[in-house]
């Protein structure tokens, strides 16, 4: 299994949007890619702007699809604008 860990500080004027816009996304993402085991946003609860995502693939392929997605593409715009500095920090494993 392919897996992402991604790292976010949010804007706070922008938790609310980029909150509901991962949720649209999320919805989308397991709805038509049956290659997506787990695809889920979390909160670090000291610190209210910052949020960890958690994107489980079969397999890079799988991955490589999910990023030419229309739904994705929307959504990642939306999400880049709400992130600090426009930039997040993301770690790719493999389980074994």
């Amino acid at each position: 299994m392919f897996v992402i860990i991604v790292k976010a500080r949010v804007k706070p004027d922008k938790v609310e949007l980029y909150e509901s816009t991962f949720k649209a996304l999320r919805t989308k993402v397991l709805a038509n890619e049956p290659g997506v085991t787990f695809y889920e946003l979390s909160r670090v609860p000291d610190q209210p702007c910052a949020y960890r995502l958690v994107e489980c693939y079969k397999d890079q392929q799988t991955q490589d699809e999910h990023l030419t997605k229309d739904y994705y593409q929307e959504a990642i715009a939306v999400i880049t604008e709400c992130l600090e500095g426009g930039s997040y920090e993301m770690e790719v494993v493999e389980t074994i």
